[in-house]
């Protein structure tokens, strides 16, 4: 058996303070800087294309030996 234990003290509640509303998001001031200059034409300091490459299932060359293929180790000695 368990004794009666209130679960709310009895009278009245007080209510939490009222907070004043914020302005969510960036501020005006952070996003109000102007852009980077855009690079001169012709000058990258990398490739910006898509990238690809020779892969065993996609590439017209020949795979390399094992390379499509997937090997579980053996246990124990025959």
């Amino acid at each position: 058996m368990t004794p009666t234990v209130p679960v709310t003290a009895a009278g009245k509640r007080m209510d939490p303070p009222v907070s004043e509303p914020k302005a969510s998001g960036a501020s005006i001031e952070a996003t109000a800087e102007d852009d980077p200059p855009p690079e001169p034409p012709g000058v990258r300091a990398r490739s910006q294309g898509f990238k690809d490459g020779p892969y065993a299932e996609f590439s017209v060359e020949e795979p390399i030996a094992n390379s499509s293929r997937l090997v579980f180790p053996r246990i124990g000695m025959r």
